[in-house]
């Protein structure tokens, strides 16, 4: 039995978007004030701590009955792998956004929870059905008030490496930029860093392209990682993607 410290769960009903609309149509970061938000838009230590928020919600339609996030990579559930690796980095905390099959999914990260309860959380984002993009925004209202910038990562791409994880956000930090991405053969690829100063646009995204229209309305002002390796530019979304594309 998991005690209530160990791990923070976020239920979204209908009187949570409720609450939500009460608050502003955007909605708020947990412990993050609108006028935090506001103070802070164009400003950012690129100093404090950088959250991962690990997008685990969907529905695997195109898998054929495979949950892509519990099929075994090499012998460990693609989304373990990715989630070991980003808890072996700087990200503080990781958020793992769960709903289909949550509980199967959770249950996949079990034994990386004993190890770091103090910062693996997770977020139950009932709204997946309404595509990758609402998974994004209950992210973000999970991100602690300290949080300089939060760091995508896609949920069925377990070769994403520590270095590439790093490597992400040593150039964000040092290009002092609004967001950060892997750019291989001139195409954004995945994970994504966004500073603090675009939550707001973050809890305004809808639909299922993810963050792709709002890193192209700031391609200017983005911190691009040149890598060799395709990988980033897709994830496991068929079958076939998984032979082809397993490490």
């Amino acid at each position: 039995m998991l005690s209530a410290t160990s791990v923070i769960e976020w239920e979204m009903t209908a009187s949570d978007r409720s609450l939500r609309q009460q608050r502003s149509d955007r909605g708020t970061p947990a412990g993050i004030s609108h006028m935090d938000m506001e103070d802070d838009v164009g400003v950012s230590s690129f100093t404090g701590p950088v959250a991962g928020a690990l997008l685990a919600a969907g529905s695997s339609r195109r898998m054929r009955g495979l949950n892509k996030l519990i099929v075994p990579v090499r012998g460990e559930p693609a989304l373990a792998k990715i989630c070991a690796v980003a808890l072996r980095t700087e990200l503080s905390p990781v958020i793992v956004v769960l709903g289909h099959e949550g509980a199967k999914v959770r249950e996949s990260l079990e034994h990386l929870l004993k190890e770091h309860a103090s910062r693996l959380r997770f977020v139950v984002n009932a709204d997946y059905l309404e595509g990758r993009t609402s998974s994004i925004r209950a992210a973000v209202r999970a991100l602690p008030a300290e949080c300089d910038a939060v760091m995508f990562l896609r949920g069925d791409q377990p070769w994403v490496s520590e270095t590439l994880i790093g490597d992400l956000v040593r150039v964000f930090r040092e290009k002092k930029a609004a967001l950060a991405f892997p750019v291989c053969r001139g195409r954004k690829g995945s994970p994504t860093i966004f500073a603090r100063s675009h939550f707001g646009k973050l809890l305004d995204l809808r639909g299922d392209r993810g963050t792709l229209h709002l890193a192209e309305d700031l391609w200017d002002e983005a911190a691009k990682l040149e890598v060799e390796d395709a990988r980033c530019l897709t994830g496991i979304d068929t079958r076939e993607d998984l032979d082809r594309l397993s490490p």
